[in-house]
């Protein structure tokens, strides 16, 4: 009955895309790496020769597109302790993620040109609700962009005039326009040096911790109150810290490698996002076992009293 249902519902649809698709064209999408066809104009796609992101790049893209490092989960440890925010890292990414991830890949494949959701919308519902979701995107953007230029400067913990803060975060947004601006071989290229440099701190500390007898497991077993626990700031935070997966969808024309690129993509970085966002929480309330002062750059105030005077672990 539920099949019945499904198939009357997309129909439509499905009858669009035969009608678009002429016979030349039924080979290549059986592949898995159809074309994007949008009203009735065929795109043509880039060749598989021109294509310049591999699988692991692929893999260190779509870490930075959901997470690019632990910057921003603090909140999520002072709205519900350390013990709900680990199975909320366990949970979430199997729920919500991965399931997100497989639609981006199987989408991807089938509409193998760059735009992402804008592409899969107007394809399926016309031009009207692909603008109205263009739109929308961007404006979700320029939002969620802003965020990372003040997360920038609260990690740094610097006491400063706010002509300052502001030069800083506009630096910030500078630079990372350039390397935008210098292609996405150049940003998938970059994306392994950031790596590095994102996780080097935290594994720094983690070494630190261990060595110095400091590793506490029993304190993160600490639960809040039920009505302590501040649901909305909790799950909010904690979906926006794993979502993106379907950002892969904006470059599937620069993709080369296929299926087997795309789900190498997919099934490499849900480790690194995990480990990525688990093990500073899981190091770091060993040594800040009050969850109330979590916070956004609690992670710096966590280096400091690791390390006062290490300078790398309080920068990271």
């Amino acid at each position: 009955m539920q099949d019945s249902a499904g198939d009357a519902l997309f129909e439509p649809i499905l009858r669009r895309e035969e009608s678009l698709v002429s016979s030349e064209d039924q080979s290549y999408a059986e592949s898995g790496s159809l074309g994007n066809i949008v009203g009735d104009q065929r795109k043509p796609v880039m060749k598989e020769g021109k294509r310049g992101v591999n699988a692991l790049q692929l893999t260190m893209i779509v870490y930075f597109f959901t997470s690019g490092g632990p910057f921003g989960i603090e909140p999520v440890v002072g709205a519900g302790g350390p013990l709900l925010t680990l199975v909320a890292l366990v949970v979430i990414p199997l729920l919500w993620s991965f399931p997100q991830a497989l639609m981006a890949s199987e989408l991807s494949l089938m509409m193998s040109e760059n735009g992402g959701n804008v592409i899969w919308v107007q394809r399926a519902f016309g031009d009207f609700l692909g603008f109205v979701n263009a739109y929308n995107n961007i404006i979700q953007s320029i939002f969620s962009s802003s965020l990372l230029s003040i997360l920038f400067v609260q990690y740094l913990q610097l006491t400063i005039p706010f002509y300052v803060t502001l030069s800083m975060q506009f630096g910030f947004v500078f630079i990372i326009t350039i390397i935008n601006i210098l292609g996405l071989r150049w940003v998938s290229r970059l994306s392994v040096l950031f790596l590095i440099l994102v996780y080097s701190p935290f594994v720094a500390e983690a070494v630190i911790i261990v060595y110095r007898g400091d590793l506490d497991l029993r304190s993160l077993e600490t639960v809040p109150p039920y009505s302590q626990i501040q649901w909305a700031n909790f799950l909010s935070t904690a979906i926006w810290a794993l979502d993106g997966m379907d950002a892969m969808g904006s470059l599937a024309g620069e993709v080369k490698g296929g299926r087997k690129a795309f789900l190498t993509g997919v099934i490499g970085s849900l480790p690194l996002i995990f480990s990525n966002y688990f093990f500073p929480i899981f190091f770091g309330y060993s040594v800040a076992q009050d969850y109330t002062q979590w916070s956004s750059g609690y992670f710096t105030v966590i280096a400091s009293s690791i390390h006062k005077r290490s300078i790398f672990l309080e920068f990271g």
